[in-house]
């Protein structure tokens, strides 16, 4: 069977300030390395979180600007995990990976892999099977990659409409089995793709269903990461939605906030966000009704350049619009030193942030020094400061000289549901 050619795939990327997403440790390219130190891992996670997996974290954490950057050994090697938020989502992979492995062994899939005719199956396999070197530099995952085909087929190929379906098909199943393990289908973790890859492969060629395979292995795992309401609502739209599709959304959304057109197109083509971080950030900001500001949000995610500080920009943004839902009404988004900062109906300036463990590291209370001279010179009030993390006693009296009232740690088990 001949594979069609003339095919279309467009990607772009965009430039980033943020600071690196690798630990001083591990990579030279971390901005200030006599700004990180190094804490012990269970400061911020339990010791036996991955007790029960084939992988082991290193017992210590580097810290660098608040980030928690953690060494995890699993069967194929290190690899680097940015953020506690990050780590718990690898843990919640990992153990999607063992559900998936656990489904392939019951008889119902070995049935469906049996009576499926795999014609259509193995030639669309075969048009995503090439691309994948570059489809992980780009962070994106091959089922991400290949989930809405951004294909033009030209020819008379008597299958190329079946092949087209199938491959579409198969994005729409990874989608539904990655929807009920708890993970992001577009992933760069590649056991996660390899794993549901072959999963939602069998489901578009055999007759093998969602609620078929998690019966089989006695209904979903459990996930180690809370969200909030608002990035779960946007979890079940990706489920729904092509990445074409949600792009439009998005779009559409951004527009509604008064994100103009060429910053919209910034930060949709800034492929460091997947469609999933990318739809749960929009999200979290459309949540927020009339909020001022969060055009400068968005200006400030479209300077990412690595997909650690996307996740980051989509955690800031679902922690913003939970703490507009549940605490207090935000009136406006400011940015102060590259910082997003919240500001209240009564002018007080609050910091909600994404933090792992504030420290006073070196440089730290320059920078929230300058901070505060901003604010000041915008005459607002300093209010409170609100991470997600733990916070040394010696950075929460840092703080609170510099002139912030009140820092408030592990807020995200206040303001997440479980």
């Amino acid at each position: 069977m001949r594979i069609p050619t003339n095919m279309m795939i467009v990607t772009t990327c965009i430039m980033s300030l943020l600071s690196p997403a690798v630990p001083a440790t591990v990579a030279p390219e971390i901005a200030n390395p006599g700004e990180a130190v190094e804490v012990p891992a269970t400061k911020l996670v339990k010791s036996d979180l991955f007790a029960d997996t084939a992988y082991q974290l290193d017992p210590t954490a580097t810290i660098y600007r608040a980030r928690a950057f953690y060494e995890l050994t699993g069967p194929t090697g290190k690899e680097v995990v940015v953020s506690t938020r990050q780590l718990l989502a690898r843990l919640d992979e990992i153990n999607a990976v063992a559900t998936l492995e656990k489904m392939e062994k019951t008889s119902v899939y070995v049935d469906a892999v049996k009576k499926a005719g795999m014609a259509p199956v193995d030639l669309a396999k075969n048009l995503v099977s090439e691309p994948v070197d570059t489809v992980s530099r780009i962070g994106r995952g091959v089922g991400g990659f290949f989930s809405d085909i951004g294909y033009a087929i030209a020819g008379d190929d008597p299958d190329q409409e079946n092949v087209a379906k199938t491959a579409v098909g198969f994005g729409a199943a990874k989608r539904a089995f990655a929807y009920e393990l708890g993970v992001n289908p577009y992933s760069d973790f590649q056991p996660l793709q390899e794993a549901i890859g072959e999963i939602a492969w069998t489901a578009v060629g055999g007759s093998f269903s969602v609620s078929m395979g998690f019966r089989a292995v006695g209904g979903t795992p459990s996930t180690a990461l809370s969200l909030s309401k608002t990035a779960n609502g946007m979890r079940k739209l990706v489920r729904d939605k092509s990445p074409r599709e949600i792009r439009k959304i998005n779009e559409d959304k951004l527009a509604a906030m008064g994100v103009g057109a060429s910053l919209s197109e910034a930060f949709l083509s800034n492929h460091d966000f997947d469609p999933e971080t990318e739809t749960r950030l929009v999200g979290a900001l459309d949540s927020m009704g009339k909020v001022a500001g969060r055009e400068r949000f968005i200006k400030r995610a479209a300077l990412v350049n690595t997909p650690a500080d996307a996740r980051m920009m989509r955690d800031w943004a679902e922690l913003m619009a939970a703490y507009h839902e549940q605490i207090q009404n935000i009136r406006e988004i400011i940015v102060v030193s590259s910082a997003p900062l919240a500001v209240t109906e009564d002018r007080v300036t609050h910091i909600i942030y994404p933090a792992d463990y504030l420290t006073p590291s070196p440089g730290f209370q320059d920078r929230m020094q300058a901070i505060m001279a901003d604010i000041k010179r915008r005459e607002l009030t300093p209010g409170q400061v609100w991470v997600t993390g733990e916070a040394d006693p010696k950075a929460v009296k840092l703080l609170q000289e510099v002139g912030w009232k009140e820092v408030r740690s592990r807020v995200d088990d206040k303001l997440y549901a479980r």
